[in-house]
């Protein structure tokens, strides 16, 4: 069960609803946290976890429901490594002051966004004060289980395209630079899907609703590489292959990078969006 109250302190300017997640008498069960429009849910944890199921206003058509469920091992991992720490989840439906590529303006061809993101946060809260938790920090912790419906809006979907759920990706200090496909496991019963996800990725992280279509680049240049990740210091593969070659489009444009199959070596990587343009697949 949830004890909640409606506060009047702000949270970046806004109203904040915040939940005491209860006890259920020795028994699991998921609670249900309704979030006011305009408003951003925080969630308390118990100490031995717990699942709850928010909803809220997204401002892209119909309400979205998240789920989120943590262990008692994920909780007393972050007290063992944060004295006296508490955990709460932090839901804001409706995140103001988003870029046009936070909102869904993404390159490589292959994404419409199918609704508007909303923002997710694990936040580990020790003496009253929000301590940042970075990958070093949660190493061998258990991940947390994100639940999320498929397509929320039922927005049309585009000919050959399917949906995805993007998630976030950061650079090392905090800078957007990205959007991420994580693994997803498709639950047929619920029409819903779930990721598991570290710590470290939930440290107030865009999640946007998508639908990817079949889309292909081609290189420009004979000099174009593969590289091993969007990031500056990832591993360079080599040669993408002889200049005009088309790829097929895996993933949206990160960091100035693309997520392509590469034909030539029969493997994955990513290309610079500068040394590729687009293309008319077979």
């Amino acid at each position: 069960m949830l004890s909640a109250a409606e506060v009047t302190q702000s949270y970046t300017g806004r109203p904040v609803s915040r939940f005491q997640l209860a006890g259920y008498g020795g028994q699991s069960g998921l609670a249900v946290a309704a979030v006011s429009t305009g408003a951003i849910a925080v969630v308390g944890l118990k100490s031995d976890g717990g699942s709850v199921m928010m909803i809220g206003e997204t401002g892209g058509g119909a309400p979205v429901v998240v789920g989120v469920q943590t262990s008692p091992e994920l909780v007393a991992s972050i007290r063992s490594r944060f004295a006296g720490a508490d955990v709460e989840v932090i839901f804001d439906p409706a995140p103001s002051r988003l870029s046009d590529v936070q909102r869904g303006s993404l390159g490589g061809g292959n994404t419409t966004p199918a609704g508007a993101p909303f923002d997710l946060q694990l936040r580990v809260v020790v003496a009253g004060r929000p301590v940042p938790v970075g990958s070093r920090d949660v190493t061998d912790l258990p991940t947390v289980t994100v639940h999320l419906p498929v397509n929320p809006n039922g927005a049309a979907v585009p000919n050959s395209g399917s949906f995805a759920w993007l998630v976030a990706d950061y650079g090392p200090d905090g800078e957007f630079i990205g959007y991420l496909r994580p693994q997803a496991t498709f639950n047929p019963e619920t029409n819903s899907v779930s990721m598991a996800l570290p710590v470290d990725q939930l440290q107030g992280t865009l999640f946007l609703p998508v639908f990817l279509t079949p889309s292909w680049v081609q290189s420009t240049r004979a000099s174009a590489h593969i590289y091993g990740s969007p990031m500056p210091d990832a591993v360079d593969f080599g040669l993408a292959g002889p200049q005009f070659t088309v790829f097929p489009v895996v993933a949206p444009q990160v960091a100035g990078r693309i997520k392509v199959f590469n034909p030539v070596t029969e493997g994955y990587g990513w290309i610079n969006a500068a040394d590729v343009g687009p293309a008319i697949g077979p």
